[in-house]
């Protein structure tokens, strides 16, 4: 699983890339559900290809994923952008 020193966890979501930022900077979204494969690859990408303002957060399909996804939008209120994959 990837990881960052600095990782957020809220209600069931985890955002784990992208957390090094204030989260008054993000203004992109990136979720990735992980039950897709190379999920954690895939975030990997998105975050090396990031201008700074974006942050990526996993879904895991175990839990509910509205609730999830709910929890990293209110984590980061300022974000203008969403994109779901």
């Amino acid at each position: 699983m990837v990881t960052n020193s600095a990782q957020v966890t809220q209600s069931q979501a985890q955002p784990v890339l992208g957390m090094s930022r204030p989260v008054s900077q993000v203004k992109t979204l990136v979720v990735i559900d992980t039950g897709i494969e190379a999920s954690h690859f895939l975030a990997v990408a998105v975050e090396g290809q990031t201008t700074g303002q974006t942050a990526v957060a996993l879904i895991h399909p175990d839990q509910d994923g509205v609730e999830q996804l709910i929890a990293v939008l209110n984590h980061h209120k300022a974000a203008t952008a969403v994109h779901l994959l």
